[in-house]
């Protein structure tokens, strides 16, 4: 015969009162979730710079021009070299752009604009001409509104061909 079996659990004492926390846990947890989300949110929308690409259906349109005219540039051989030496601070100096042509020597009589623009911020863009010193080489005095990243485009013309190049620069104030 076998012998009965004892009763070994232990009877059920009812919920400890820390227990009473637990639904609010679940509560916080998602309380906290949903403010870091706001703040995320809130600081995407009030970041925005507003650079986009102006006329991009345009632009994309014109793609094969584009590389056509890319193509036609890298056939004349012409080279750019740019050196910004600033003056009374960081954010202004005198600007020099020089330009070869395939057997190094220098392109005179060249209509040159300077385009600049910030990669990173819209509304400081500007654009300004390059007076021809001699021997190839183009310069002009600039004053950039703010300090850091700004890249600056160069268009060299003449009847017979173009060229163009960018810089990028930094500026530290």
């Amino acid at each position: 015969m076998q012998e009965p079996r004892q009763n070994t659990e232990v009877p059920l004492s009812g919920p400890r009162p820390s227990d009473r926390w637990i639904p609010w846990y679940f509560v916080a947890f998602f309380v906290v979730l949903i403010m870091i989300s706001a703040g995320f949110v809130a600081i995407a929308v009030t970041t925005h710079t507003g650079v986009v690409t102006e006329h991009a259906y345009q632009k994309g349109l014109d793609y094969n021009d584009t590389i056509a005219a890319a193509e036609k540039m890298h056939h004349t051989g012409w080279a750019g070299t740019v050196t910004f030496n600033p003056v009374a601070s960081a954010l202004e100096g005198n600007m020099v752009f020089t330009l070869q042509d395939k057997a190094g020597k220098p392109v005179e009589n060249a209509a040159v604009m300077a385009s600049v623009f910030r990669p990173t911020q819209s509304g400081y863009d500007f654009a300004f001409p390059l007076d021809a010193r001699g021997a190839g080489v183009y310069s002009a005095d600039v004053v950039f509104p703010l300090s850091g990243q700004w890249e600056v485009r160069f268009f060299a013309e003449k009847p017979d061909a173009t060229f163009q190049m960018a810089e990028r620069l930094v500026l530290v104030k």
